[in-house]
């Protein structure tokens, strides 16, 4: 069995507000998630805006530090790394964010933005740095001319094609990419999912996929893990998700429902399962008793009391067939 290049065991993360100690409150927005990816697959974190799915990814990416929890990468603990040792890592991780009018610096040429981590990542410099730069464009669909203009030349689609380009620069074993197609119109969006798998295909490298969007993830992923409000539900083999999946908050996404009710706020979360308040098929045990994710066959867990119950439930409504 292939070794996962990354191991999240017990993530947790609560972002503190208020004045004297005795008086702060912590907004919980991840509570003990843990999964792996393997070398060359795409995890894709599907949820509602506030779920936590993009604290995740900043914390995968070590942008943000969690509160609780381990990372571990190619087997190294990915969070005890500082200074130098960290630098010299980051190459291996790198993120995509979610517009690239904001991500990218509009003083910058293209080339610059590009050229970057390969300064810092790799050390490149001179003739070297400029070929590889005009090499990262072709790899993406663009002209090498195009690292002497700046990014407001540029279209949507082209901008995230160069932010693609900046990440994988230096060579990572895994890129987060963080909602990569929200800003983007059909057209682009598409391009830009193909583009990603073509440098998955072409580069071996991982991808841990955050949207909200399940067409785009049922294009690009091969698991699909789902959040709500900071806890992982369920998570299962694309095929089998798509297919059936085994929490009632996932088969909302799925099939494109306006659900009854808002998301918790993290600072007041409901007691027993989270989704209880606004599930259908919630019963007193689901108010008093958090579910566990439990394994099921095929390499897939929910954490609902009634997985079966709801998958019955996808077979009879065609849910599987509905992609919202």
């Amino acid at each position: 069995m292939t070794e996962p290049i990354l191991r999240v065991e017990g993530l947790s993360k609560t972002f503190v507000s208020g004045g004297a100690l005795r008086t702060r409150r912590g907004a919980e927005a991840l509570d003990d998630v843990s999964f792996t990816l393997g070398p060359g697959e795409t995890l894709a974190v599907a949820g509602e805006s506030g779920s936590g799915k993009t604290t995740l990814g900043m914390i995968v990416a070590r942008l943000e530090e969690p509160s609780a929890g381990e990372i571990r990468l190619d087997g190294v603990d990915w969070l005890a790394l500082s200074g130098k040792a960290l630098r010299r890592a980051r190459k291996d991780v790198q993120i995509v964010f979610q517009d690239p009018a904001t991500s990218l610096d509009p003083r910058l040429r293209v080339g610059e933005s590009i050229a970057e981590p390969l300064r810092a990542l790799r050390g490149l410099s001179g003739r070297a740095l400029d070929a590889r730069v005009g090499e990262l464009l072709v790899s993406v669909g663009l002209d090498p001319a195009a690292a002497q203009r700046r990014p407001r030349d540029f279209s949507g689609g082209e901008r995230q094609r160069i932010a693609i380009a900046r990440a994988i620069a230096p060579g990572p074993r895994l890129v987060v990419c963080d909602e990569p197609v929200a800003a983007l119109d059909p057209s682009a969006r598409a391009n830009v999912l193909n583009l990603l798998l073509e440098l998955r295909e072409r580069t071996g490298v991982a991808y841990l996929f955050i949207s909200h969007d399940m067409e785009a993830i049922r294009s690009v992923a091969d698991r699909v893990a789902v959040l709500y409000a900071g806890r992982l539900v369920e998570e299962a083999p694309a095929e089998e998700f798509f297919a059936g999946p085994r929490h009632p908050y996932s088969a909302a996404l799925l099939a494109g429902r306006a659900l009854a009710g808002e998301p918790p706020p993290a600072l007041d979360l409901p007691s027993g399962c989270r989704f209880h308040p606004r599930c259908p098929s919630a019963r007193p045990r689901c108010a008093a008793e958090a579910p566990h994710l439990r394994p099921e066959p095929g390499g897939r867990r929910a954490a609902c009391f009634f997985p079966a119950e709801q998958a019955e439930k996808t077979k009879l409504s065609g849910a599987d067939r509905v992609i919202g």
